[in-house]
């Protein structure tokens, strides 16, 4: 085999046959391959930061709409409940005293329960329903009093309500005490009152006229 000489150089042999395509490739960087690389993990970042930003769009609309749906809830049964408690006092503005027992009957004679809260059972008995779920009775006790028991109110829904009352129960006002399941509430009734009576659960509250 002939050797080249240059001068001041090492011998050299030349190569016995030209290298091959897949030999020079072993030889070449894979700058391709590399970029194609980068790419995918940015376009991997990206989907994942947009799953991120999608996943709290949707929390905070869930929130927003919760807090806009517990509003509207109270917002509805402080209305109806005042409205009911108004039609009584007024079919028995004349009289003496109220009757004893559920007092619905005069409401529903009256056409005066809301159409979204009124309930007619299997045997035909009409009752009453808060946005809640729960029951809503007004009962009279043969004398001057009467009592409207709220079933089953969420702890934020309870507080919310009787946040309505804070300061009633004066002589200026008709109520005449307050109760959240057994606890009765100190009249004026102030926010203390509220946030220590209204537990988490459900709460039953009483409210006597």
């Amino acid at each position: 085999m002939n050797t080249l000489q240059i001068p001041g150089y090492d011998s050299v042999s030349p190569p016995s046959s030209p290298l091959s395509l897949v030999e020079r490739s072993k030889f070449q960087p894979k700058r391709g391959l590399s970029r194609r690389r980068r790419r995918g993990a940015l376009g991997l970042v990206g989907t994942f930061l947009s799953v991120g930003v999608g996943i709290l769009l949707i929390v905070a609309a869930f929130t927003l709409y919760r807090s806009v749906l517990d509003t509207y809830r109270v917002t509805q049964l402080t209305l109806q409940t005042g409205q009911m408690i108004g039609s009584i006092q007024r079919a028995y503005a004349n009289s003496p005293s109220y009757d004893d027992g559920s007092l619905v009957a005069v409401l529903d004679g009256g056409d005066d329960i809301p159409a979204a809260a009124r309930r007619v059972a299997s045997d035909g008995t009409v009752g009453i329903q808060t946005p809640y779920g729960g029951a809503i009775t007004f009962v009279g006790d043969g004398g001057n009093n009467l009592t409207v028991a709220i079933a089953d109110l969420p702890q934020g829904a309870c507080e919310k309500f009787l946040e309505g009352f804070i300061g009633l129960g004066s002589s200026a006002s008709d109520l005449s005490s307050i109760a959240v399941g057994t606890t009765a509430m100190t009249l004026p009734l102030g926010r203390v009152d509220i946030a220590t009576g209204c537990v988490p659960g459900t709460n039953n509250v009483t409210l006597v006229y």
